[in-house]
């Protein structure tokens, strides 16, 4: 078991939709609670109601009917474990059957999976607009849906973590002492001028993994109404959007609460 929350103290926002026309901007930003965020992006509140406001053109263009759409979840009833799989290469120094310790080094990939488990409540704030004979009505509304799947059953409920592992250790008859060194590999995933890591799976389930609730800095940002942003979805992976607005080929991308590299000191028996 890693973790288990009944109740987490924080919200995970996602910005599911933004269509207006900023001039001055290539992407359009809304400000929510005093951060600008652009579509697709997470992240952490204190609230399910934050501030937002925003300027710009309307969107005529087909697909724009909403022009805002803003999800806040509320994770609870948490439970989190992990498995993985790892494939060492070992290397032995010395001679085997002797009485003196016999060195080792290996190496391996593998990859662990976080299991995730959580009830989900969504508050959805929607400013959309309507075509009604030869006028534009603009109507918002928010709606509150209890237990509800992950951005509408588009994100997967678990994250998959690749490792590289290297290490060391020694062994004396049946006792094994090591050291081993895990690397997540993670592909890079551009978008203007923000780099993230590739999240295969459930990206809101890292902030919960890191407790971010705790982080100091985390709280300094969170003060009154502010917001922490931590990743984004929809993320071409070869190239801007700007380059292949067609690219199909997308993922998500976290650049908070990714602690690639871990440290293992283990002691380990051979029963026979």
């Amino acid at each position: 078991m890693v973790g288990s929350w009944e109740e987490v103290p924080l919200y995970i926002g996602h910005v599911s939709a933004l269509n207006v026309i900023q001039p001055d901007r290539p992407e359009p930003v809304a400000n929510v609670g005093g951060m600008d965020l652009r579509a697709n992006e997470v992240f952490l509140s204190t609230t399910a109601t934050p501030h937002v406001t925003f300027s710009g053109f309307l969107s005529l263009s087909p697909g724009a009917q909403n022009v805002m759409v803003l999800d806040i979840y509320k994770p609870r009833d948490v439970r989190m474990d992990m498995w993985g799989v790892m494939l060492p290469v070992r290397w032995h120094f010395g001679r085997e059957g002797s009485n003196a310790p016999r060195f080792f080094a290996e190496a391996g990939m593998g990859v662990d999976v976080l299991r995730t488990r959580a009830t989900y409540d969504l508050t959805r704030t929607a400013l959309t607009m309507e075509y009604q004979q030869q006028f534009i009505v603009i109507s918002n509304s928010t709606s509150t849906y209890d237990d509800v799947s992950l951005m509408d059953g588009r994100l997967a409920r678990d994250l998959v973590f690749t490792r590289a592992m290297f290490g060391g250790g020694a062994s004396l008859g049946r006792l094994r002492v090591f050291l081993r060194v895990q690397r997540t590999v993670s592909a890079k995933l551009e978008q203007g001028n923000d780099t993230y890591r590739r999240a295969r799976g459930n990206l809101f389930a890292l902030p919960l993994l890191s407790s971010a609730w705790d982080d100091e800095d985390v709280a300094a940002m969170l003060v009154g109404d502010g917001v922490v942003p931590f990743g984004r979805t929809d993320i071409p992976r070869d190239s801007d959007t700007t380059d292949r607005p067609g690219s199909s080929d997308r993922a998500h991308g976290v650049d908070r609460f990714w602690d690639r590299t871990q440290a293992v000191l283990g002691v380990s028996i051979r029963l026979r």
